[in-house]
């Protein structure tokens, strides 16, 4: 059984069943709403338990890799680190090209004339030498030399005065200093050193030795002029050394010579 309490409204009766129909008149305007009511005091709840925790899901899908970020500033410059070891020395390089020669330079200024020297003492009056002689040789055969002193053939005689010539040697008959001169010229087979050498007697003189290193076949000259103090009856001889199987070539025309000049009495020891 359904009541109807509005007045809009029918009854309708189908089956033994009555059946209310409600005619809904026109909705009204809607009224202002009223103001808020004043919040009650909060319950007092009891906290349940805490339930048992569930089991881990699947790892989700991984997400898109985000923009790269703007570059940070530059930091500050550390401190330097300590030198490392020397590395091997690299190879050398090639030898660079030879420059061109530069120009010559111009001449120097020609330097002031030194002061005169003062002149020496008178010498003593004379009509020339008091003594002179001298052996030479042109002979072109070859000499065998070693290490053994060998006196030189000299077998052309020049003038002579107060001197004898004994064989190769020039003997004395006066004491006193003499200007000794001597000289050499020649080649050898193989290339040695030659020495030549002023002897009085069996005794080399040191400051008439001279010596000369000569390539096989190329000519060379020994010569030289030193004073000596000689006893009457001193014998003066040239002699010549060099290597053991050396031969000596001498040149053409004159190729030795040896000459004694006295300059004065001198001292004899």
């Amino acid at each position: 059984m359904s009541f109807c309490w509005n007045t809009n409204c029918c009854c309708h009766n189908e089956s033994g069943t009555n059946t209310v129909i409600i005619d809904r008149g026109l909705r009204g305007p809607r009224g202002f709403t009223g103001p808020q009511g004043i919040m009650g005091p909060p319950g007092i709840g009891i906290t349940g338990p805490t339930g048992a925790t569930g089991p881990q899901g699947l790892q989700g899908i991984q997400g898109p890799i985000g923009p790269t970020g703007a570059t940070g500033a530059t930091g500050a410059t550390g401190p330097q680190g300590i030198q490392g070891p020397i590395g091997p020395t690299g190879a050398t390089g090639p030898q660079g090209i030879q420059g061109v020669q530069g120009p010559i330079g111009p001449t120097g200024a020609t330097g002031p004339v030194g002061a005169t020297g003062a002149d020496g003492p008178a010498g003593p009056a004379t009509d020339g030498l008091a003594a002179y002689g001298g052996l030479y040789s042109t002979d072109g055969g070859t000499v065998a030399l070693t290490t053994v002193s060998t006196p030189l053939t000299l077998g052309s005689q020049m003038p002579l005065l107060n001197v004898t010539y004994d064989g190769n040697g020039i003997t004395v008959a006066q004491g006193g200093n003499y200007e000794v001169s001597y000289g050499l010229s020649g080649s050898v087979t193989p290339a040695a050193t030659v020495t030549l050498a002023v002897y009085v007697g069996d005794t080399n003189q040191p400051s008439g030795t001279v010596s000369l290193p000569l390539e096989a076949g190329t000519s060379g000259n020994l010569s030289g002029s030193i004073i000596l103090t000689l006893a009457a009856g001193d014998t003066v001889t040239l002699q010549v050394t060099g290597s053991e199987g050396t031969t000596l070539t001498p040149t053409a025309n004159v190729n030795a010579y040896l000459t004694v000049k006295k300059l004065d009495s001198g001292t004899v020891a």
